[in-house]
């Protein structure tokens, strides 16, 4: 348990950076430099290892076996053999404290030929590398590719399976969670251009059996009549986000229960917010549009239905041959293994929310979906969607979406892709270039919820290193331009002054919170046990330095905004009117742990225990284990306004619930 609050709380501290990306290039690496002036330096047997070598030490010398080839090296030298030739390292051979390190720039013979981009791909590998050991990730697979020049690299670090030693390669199976919604989203967009389907068109009028009940709230003026194709694609469309029961995860195999009997299953639930108005990301959004392209293009068994589109359509013309949104016997043979928080191997999951998160793939087969992205959607002369359509896909429409895809523009250059993952299973992350013809894949099969965050901050620095690598600069935009002063030193700063920056902050759904304690402004992260708080020093250029790296206050709108990086990037937001946060009237009945009850052969795929509480500051909150948040209960969004089957105790507390078709038992 210690060792995991340890990896939690590392995880924590790293969030508010990761999270909104890297803005200079830099390579962090797990040991000390070997020597001041020196590249940094990794241990030898852990990148070898790495990738699946065989090291052994005899007195000074260090014998790597890799691929069928045999290197030998000496401590203290540049001097290096392999298969009994001689060759120079660029750097010897250092040992800090009884360890043998390399240097970065010199593990690129271990990986063979890479070809061109040499520089990006040792970035890669160490950066990965020093992931991996952190966060305790048993094996990882990249994939990185030049659209305009047709090159493609790919690699498999540690283990798909740790108990039998199966390395993870580029043919390793890997879950992607919702990267998988851009193939779906490219199912629709294929019926937008066979005139199939109208993106502007209420998909009643394609679905009369789509309907969802009126809002809870009487002042949310609501009506399900009204969703369109685009509004689920931008996800706006007001509708619950989330199912989490009703076999959205089994562990025998996959089920098609929640797929077929979708429709059925929203029309008993509430529309959270009006139509086209509010983004709020959304699961059953996408689980609708596959439902839609089922019924349109199949018999009305949803399940087989986009399965089989999909496949005809979109994965067997690509050539992914190792591609699905359902798990295949073949395709599990082939599969990476599932580990838990604990580090310990568990159950393969088998998602069923088929066009939000199930897809299954390899980084040989996302080098290829690549590629056809960047080529403007024609893959080995076969077009699969218009550059028309992939325009639209690819236009912004507010909080960095376009239909279905994300995009960014922090990185000097804009960013298109998504990242996915599901807590206690996979990870997953592509971010690409069409400026520049580049992309970038990561898949894991770590159990790290943080860790789409860390990898969209590791593929994002490994996009940027091979921008820069390739076209030797990085345009920033006027708006990211103001950098910080590396030559700035702390100062002090009015209290007063601080105080106004005081207050509770949102980034994303989570929330933490900026004091003024002693004359000296924190940022305080809730915790269950001690809260993360760190102090925030002024420095004579604007910024606060912290253990975090330097941040930045601003005003946009009215609203006191939080950013981070030496080109500041907004990553979070001060709640104006506290009011949100006052508590319902039967909050204190809900006070407790809860656990989820499963049947038999079914698990979720967001939540293990929940937490429910009000903090030091008077904030009502859930946390929910399995994602390592904290996320207040507003009071204009109750939270548990549609749970059912709520059963209570003779002084009314609350015993046990269902949402969204998961059980919760008071523990």
């Amino acid at each position: 348990m210690k060792k995991q609050k340890r990896i939690l709380k590392k995880a924590l501290s790293l969030l508010l950076v990761l999270a909104i990306g890297i803005s200079t290039i830099s390579v962090a690496f797990a040991a000390e430099a070997a020597q001041a002036n020196d590249p940094s330096y990794m241990p030898l047997r852990f990148i070898s290892e790495g990738v699946g070598a065989n090291v052994s030490w005899d007195s000074s010398k260090i014998t790597v076996q890799h691929n069928g080839n045999e290197f030998i090296f000496a401590a203290g030298s540049t001097a290096a053999y392999e298969n009994g030739n001689a060759f120079e390292l660029n750097f010897p051979i250092a040992i800090v404290e009884d360890r043998a390190m390399i240097a970065a720039m010199d593990t690129v013979f271990l990986f063979g030929d890479v070809g061109a981009l040499p520089q990006t791909i040792i970035t890669a590998v160490a950066t990965a590398l020093q992931h991996m050991d952190t966060f305790n990730i048993p094996g990882l697979t990249m994939a990185i590719v030049d659209s305009n020049t047709g090159f493609t690299w790919t690699q498999g670090l540690g283990f798909a399976n740790t108990a039998a030693h199966t390395p993870m390669n580029e043919n390793t199976v890997v879950g992607i969670g919702s990267i998988g919604k851009l193939f779906t989203a490219i199912a629709v967009m294929q019926l937008v251009e066979e005139g199939i389907l109208d993106l502007d068109t209420p998909i009643v009028e394609y679905l009369p059996n789509f309907s969802v009940l009126p809002a809870l709230n009487s002042a949310v003026n609501a009506d399900y009549r009204n969703i369109t194709t685009r509004m689920l694609m931008t996800h706006t469309s007001g509708i619950p986000e989330n199912f989490w029961g009703y076999a959205s995860v089994t562990t025998n195999g996959h089920s098609p229960q929640q797929m077929n009997d979708f429709l059925e299953i929203m029309a008993t639930y509430h529309m959270i917010t009006e139509e086209g108005t509010t983004f709020s990301y959304n699961n059953n959004g996408t689980i609708l549009l596959g439902v839609l392209v089922a019924h349109l293009t199949g018999n009305d068994n949803y399940f087989n239905d986009f399965v089989a589109y999909t496949n005809q359509n979109i994965f067997e013309p690509m050539g992914m041959s190792r591609t699905s949104f359902v798990t295949t016997d073949y395709l599990y043979r082939n599969a990476m293994r599932r580990y838990g928080m604990d580090g310990l191997p568990a159950e393969y999951l088998f998602l069923n929310v088929l066009p939000a998160g199930s897809t299954v793939t390899t980084a040989a087969d996302m080098s290829r979906f690549m590629h056809l992205l960047l080529n403007n959607g024609t893959s080995d002369g076969e077009t699969i969607i218009s550059q028309n359509s992939l325009t639209q896909m690819l236009t912004p429409y507010g909080n960095n979406h376009g239909l279905i895809f994300v995009v960014h523009d922090a990185f000097g250059f804009r960013t298109i892709g998504h990242n996915g993952g599901v807590p206690d299973f996979s990870n997953a992350d592509m971010v690409m270039s069409m400026e520049h013809g580049l992309g970038v894949f990561v898949g894991s099969n770590s159990a790290m919820h943080m860790l789409p965050i860390l990898q969209f901050a590791f593929a994002a620095t490994i996009l940027q290193t091979a921008v820069v690598e390739k076209g030797g600069t990085v345009n920033i935009p006027p708006a990211a331009a103001v950098l910080a002063d590396p030559s700035a030193t702390p100062i002090a700063r009015d209290a007063a002054e601080l105080a106004a920056f005081e207050g509770v902050y949102m980034q994303g759904s989570a929330y933490f919170v900026i004091e003024l304690i002693d004359g000296v402004l924190h940022l305080i992260v809730p915790q269950l046990g001690d809260d993360i708080i760190f102090p925030m020093t002024p420095l004579s250029d604007g910024s606060f330095d912290t253990v975090q790296g330097r941040m930045w206050f601003d005003v946009m709108e009215d609203t006191v905004v939080l950013s981070a990086g030496d080109a500041p990037t907004p990553f979070a937001f001060r709640v104006n009117d506290t009011s949100i946060f006052e508590v319902h009237y039967d909050f204190e009945n809900w006070i407790g742990t809860f656990a989820p009850v499963f049947p038999a052969n079914e698990t979720s795929m967001a939540v293990s225990v929940i937490i429910h509480g009000i903090d030091s500051r008077g904030i009502p909150y859930e946390f929910v284990a399995a994602m390592g948040a904290f996320l207040p209960v507003l009071i204009d969004e109750w939270y548990f306004s549609q749970a059912r089957n709520i059963e209570r105790d003779e002084d009314g507390k609350v015993m046990s619930f269902e949402y969204f078709g998961m059980r919760f038992e008071r523990q």
